[in-house]
Parts: C-alpha cells; structure tokens; sequence
C-alpha cells in the first residue's frame, strides 16, 4: 500500500516538473508579437503576413496583427487593406482597436472627415475607450477650425474681388475724366488758335490802315484799296484753281 503511494506521489512531482520545464514553451507569445514589442516590426509583417496567406481560412486577428505591423512600417495602404478585413470580427475590442488604427491611418493622409467617422465608430463599440474620446474631440476641434479658416479666406476673397472691382470702376472713371479734359484742352488751344488767326489777321489790317493813314490817306480810301487788294487775292484765286481744273466741268458757286 505504501509502495502505491510512493509511485503516485512520484508520477505527480514529475508531471509537475515536465509542466514546470515545459510550460512556458507551451504558453509562450508567437514569434510575431515576440518580435513587434521587441521593435522588429518587419519581422513581425513577414510572420503574420505568410500565416495569412498561408490559412486556410480568414483570421480577423491574423489580419490585424498584420496591419499593425505594416502600419509600423509606415505601408499605410497595406495596413489599411488589412484592418478592413479584420471588421469581420465579432469580437467588440478587437473592432474598437481597428476603427482606431484606421482613424490614425486617416490622420497619416490628412483626412479629417474620415479619421472622425472612425474615432465616432471605435467609441461606440468600446465606449469607455478614452483615447478614441480624446482622438474624438482632438480632430472635431481641429475640423471646426479649419472650417473658420476656410470662412475667413472666402470673405478676404470676396472682399478682394469687390475692392478689384472698385478699383476698376474708379480707374475707368478718372480715364473718361482725363480723357473729357484732354479734349476740352484740345477744343480750348484750337479755339486760342483760330482766335489768334483772326487776331493776327486783324492786326495786319489794322496796320496797314494805319500806314495808309501816316501817308495822308483818309479811312475811306484805306478801306478802298484794302478792298481792291482783296479781289485783287480772290481773283488769284480763281485763276489759279480754274487752271487746275482746265478741261473739267466745274459748278459755279455764288461768288464766281
């Protein structure tokens, strides 16, 4: 009876011995998350990467893991494609963890809308998430500001355009301006011109009477021969133009 127990009590320690030895073999982390937290991320794509290639099935984790690694990796689209397929998950954790990513991965590219859409969608599957409430506000915020910026740009444009406008308006009216006062300047300078023909004219006439009169002759023969002059000058006149016009056919006017 003694020699029995002895015999159990012996298989027992050496059970516990072989699963002390060999526990932590039978327990241990796969080589993928061995080598992400020790910061070797792409040997951690290329294992999850030919796991799932290599199943025989779809595996959300699988596709996850691989996502997690790639987006390390700075692949964003592969990490993207991955994650997608990890959606098919139920299990409400691993969703909240991949809306995140995917909301990061929105951030990468400048995409606001969407990184809000999957931040909204993470904190609804795990709603005591405080990094997906925080990522949350963090871009609600910055998608607000950025909408008062894009307002303040518009109304500077707009203001912009209306001044050009004024402007245009202003110039093409100081133009007709300028334009109406040069032509007022031109009819004045041309009405001075004409007026100081006749003055001239005047003027030459003027001396001659007095010339005339310095010679002891009255007014009246002044004017005479003044006269006498001017046919004289007319008849030039018609002589000269009816040799230019010889052999044509001319209509007379009143003064011929």
């Amino acid at each position: 009876m003694n020699y029995k127990k002895n015999i159990t009590i012996k298989n027992i320690i050496r059970i516990i011995i072989i699963i002390f030895l060999f526990g932590n073999v039978l327990f241990a982390e796969d080589p993928g998350t061995v080598a992400y937290k020790n910061g070797k991320y792409k040997k951690a794509y290329n294992y999850y990467k030919y796991k799932l290639d290599n199943g025989k099935k779809d595996n959300s984790i699988l596709s996850f893991n691989t996502a997690t690694a790639a987006q390390k990796l700075g692949q964003f689209d592969e990490a993207k494609n991955n994650y997608l397929q990890s959606l098919s998950s139920e299990n409400t954790d691993l969703l909240s963890k991949t809306e995140y990513n995917l909301g990061q991965i929105s951030l990468k590219k400048k995409d606001l809308q969407q990184a809000l859409k999957h931040f909204k969608k993470s904190i609804r599957y795990d709603s005591n998430d405080f990094d997906s409430k925080a990522m949350y506000e963090t871009v609600r915020k910055l998608i607000e500001k950025q909408k008062q910026q894009d307002k303040k740009q518009q109304n500077k444009k707009q203001k912009n355009q209306k001044q050009d406008q004024q402007q245009n308006k202003d110039s093409n009216k100081q133009s007709k301006q300028d334009q109406k006062e040069e032509q007022k300047q031109k009819n004045k300078e041309q009405n001075q011109t004409n007026s100081g023909d006749k003055s001239d004219k005047n003027t030459t006439d003027n001396k001659k009477m007095q010339e005339m009169e310095k010679k002891n002759i009255t007014k009246q023969q002044a004017e005479n021969i003044l006269d006498a002059a001017k046919e004289r000058e007319l008849e030039s006149i018609k002589k000269l133009i009816r040799y230019k016009m010889k052999g044509k056919k001319i209509k007379r006017s009143k003064d011929w």
